[in-house]
């Protein structure tokens, strides 16, 4: 039977999680080349520390959650989740990461007179 020890699960979580912080960076780099852009890698990093500890506050833990949850930092802010009250008031209720997503493309085609 295989065992680990502590230190070796440490080590495999620690790279997992790098690994998920790098394509995070490329996924938003892509999305949002002009604000990764204007980002030192430290300031990035910071971002990407609040975004991902936030998300997790609001229960999100799996991969496409969390990316989906920092495309939303991107796009409303590093505290959208406080500010803007219709995300407090869908988180506060406990939506999935979906839903939020979508009220929040709703109101940004509202604001940008789309609907």
């Amino acid at each position: 039977m295989l065992s680990l020890r502590a230190e070796q699960v440490w080590l495999i979580e620690a790279d997992a999680e790098a690994r998920f912080r790098a394509k995070l960076r490329e996924h938003l780099a892509a999305h949002f080349p002009g604000a990764c852009a204007a980002l030192d890698a430290e300031q990035l990093d910071a971002v990407l520390d609040h975004g991902l500890a936030r998300a997790r506050a609001h229960g999100f833990e799996r991969e496409r959650e969390l990316a989906k949850y920092l495309g939303l930092v991107f796009a409303f802010g590093r505290d959208f989740d406080r500010e803007q009250a219709w995300a407090a008031r869908l988180l506060a209720a406990g939506a999935s990461i979906e839903r939020l997503h979508a009220v929040a493309l709703l109101n940004e085609n509202r604001a940008l007179g789309r609907v």
